[in-house]
């Protein structure tokens, strides 16, 4: 299943596309989100946040839930992906 993500971050319209796999372990750049044990490692920084999780650049998107900083908008079109996200 594919779902795709359309969000604006600091008046900058982001498209991501988002898909699930088994291990649930998704590795953008030097940044790693574990959405299987629900931790987001962002650069040096460490985040405990729920299943749903967005990371763009230095910034941690979580969805769902009222932490989502620098974020003006967020729209998810299709389902949540069965609350698990891998970013490519």
């Amino acid at each position: 299943m594919i779902c795709h993500i359309i969000y604006s971050v600091n008046s900058h319209l982001l498209y991501l596309a988002c898909t699930i796999v088994g291990s649930r372990v998704a590795v953008v750049g030097s940044r790693v989100a574990v959405v299987g044990s629900r931790v987001v490692v962002v650069g040096s920084r460490v985040v405990v946040v729920g299943s749903r999780v967005v990371v763009v650049g230095s910034r941690v998107v979580v969805v769902g839930s009222s932490i989502i900083p620098s974020v003006s908008s967020i729209t998810i079109p299709y389902n949540d992906c069965n609350n698990d996200l891998l970013l490519h």
